[in-house]
């Protein structure tokens, strides 16, 4: 059997995206994970006071437990997780009191995809009149929906079967979208991202598998400093998109958890045939 360039690509891209977790079944639904949430053990790694420590030690576990073990990478991830949430899970919050100017500052590029109240889809935001933006920040579920409705994997439906609300940020990094819930399996539950184990696992889970265009796995794991490191953690988590903002609030952290000293194994420098193949590809 000759396999072509085009096959080889895409069994690649197929691995890349399953991820090496076994699949579990949590609640009904399929988890990305090797174990059980109630089999994760906090580490003790992190023994300082500025957050609290059994959640930055629960992430630290999941961590290495989905295979990382660059201390670099790891503090990277955890200045991450405090810029998003201080380490206490929990869901993204309204924005009653964000001024109006704030709002069309930071969604004003936004493109709102569902038809809410006098709104139509197409509307972006920096277009909307003061009233408009009223209404909607006046009630987190029609704001939610209208900022994230049609978007990762959301439907367009508004009032409380809206996507846009159900699957708003949570956890300990804010994971957002239907189809972002789906990849981490709580697609069924996304309450329970909200529990400390079961956000610490989809931490891990989302550095692991996410944005693999941009590192890949043996990249995140092969950081050479904790800015590569922290620089790496924030494009994943945030992508792109106002990348040097998202940086720099994740480095505003790093003086928290500068003396961790994780295990750090050099053995995923050396990459397989395999490992090489997929960095030449992604």
């Amino acid at each position: 059997m000759i396999i072509t360039e085009k096959s080889l690509r895409k069994k690649i891209k197929k691995l890349l995206n399953e991820g090496s977790f076994g699949r579990i079944s949590i609640g009904g639904q399929s988890s990305s994970s090797t174990n059980s949430t109630d089999d994760l053990k906090a580490a003790n790694d992190y023994k300082g006071s500025d957050y609290p420590a059994e959640n930055v030690n629960l992430v630290i576990a999941a961590l290495k437990e989905a295979g990382f073990t660059n201390k670099h990478f790891i503090k990277g991830v955890l200045c991450v997780v405090a810029k998003e949430s201080n380490f206490k899970p929990k869901d993204e919050k309204g924005y009653k009191n964000t001024s109006i100017d704030r709002i069309k500052e930071v969604f004003g590029k936004n493109t709102i995809r569902v038809n809410i109240d006098d709104i139509s889809a197409g509307t972006k935001f920096r277009s909307l009149t003061n009233d408009q933006i009223n209404n909607l920040k006046s009630s987190n579920e029609k704001f939610f929906n209208a900022l994230y409705g049609g978007r990762i994997g959301n439907n367009t439906e508004v009032g409380p079967s809206g996507d846009g609300n159900l699957f708003r940020g949570r956890g300990f990094n804010q994971l957002t979208g239907r189809s972002n819930y789906r990849k981490a399996g709580y697609e069924s539950n996304p309450d329970a991202v909200n529990n400390p184990k079961d956000a610490a696992r989809v931490v891990a889970q989302f550095m692991k598998k996410h944005h693999l265009n941009l590192y890949s796995f043996n990249e995140r794991n092969s950081a050479a400093n904790d800015i590569d490191g922290v620089n790496m953690a924030a494009d994943i988590n945030g992508g792109q998109r106002n990348k040097e903002h998202a940086r720099k609030n994740a480095m505003a952290r790093l003086d928290h958890f500068s003396s961790i000293d994780v295990a750090d194994s050099k053995s995923t420098d050396s990459k397989s045939t395999d490992s090489k193949a997929t960095d030449q590809i992604t």
